[in-house]
């Protein structure tokens, strides 16, 4: 979790914040703990600081449908499901599953309306939000429903 300083000195620089006491029900008395290895760059008083949760908490796994689920956070080299924690890929050469319209090097891949599969902008068709976000550009013709790599643009 991310903060940073809004006023003063110190003006502009992020921490990473490991945990917090709760300032539930209208506390005004919160207590931060920095990452050890993220130690304060700049003594700041009576400054402000946000606080924001991390971008990757409840990322949701896109369906098998037209339905647009939001910005793409990247591309699981496993199955995955809503609720746990996995690893994924934002840059850089990754493998993706192809599924119905084979890819052409160069081509923009976007997420398909096959759960855990890529395809062509063309081939994933209007009616699906999903084709607005590319995913990156393929790199290797796959084999009929294969793997092909893809160099991942998300960052």
């Amino acid at each position: 979790m991310p903060s940073s300083t809004e006023r003063s000195t110190g003006k502009g620089l992020m921490y990473k914040v490991v945990g917090n006491n709760s300032a539930a029900n209208n506390s005004q008395d919160c207590t931060v703990y920095l990452e050890p290895t993220d130690p304060i760059k700049t003594a700041f008083s009576g400054t402000s600081l946000g606080i924001r949760i991390n971008e990757y908490n409840g990322v949701i796994t896109t369906t098998g449908d037209t339905v647009y689920t939001g910005p793409l956070a990247g591309i699981a080299p496993v199955s995955t499901s809503n609720n746990y924690y996995f690893w994924i890929q934002r840059s850089g050469t990754a493998p993706a599953y192809v599924a119905g319209t084979t890819i052409i090097v160069g081509e923009h891949v976007v997420a398909s309306t096959v759960i855990g599969a890529i395809g062509t902008s063309v081939g994933g068709g209007t009616a699906s939000a999903k084709v607005l976000d590319f995913l990156g550009q393929g790199m290797t013709i796959p084999a009929a429903l294969g793997f092909a790599m893809v160099n991942l643009t998300l960052e």
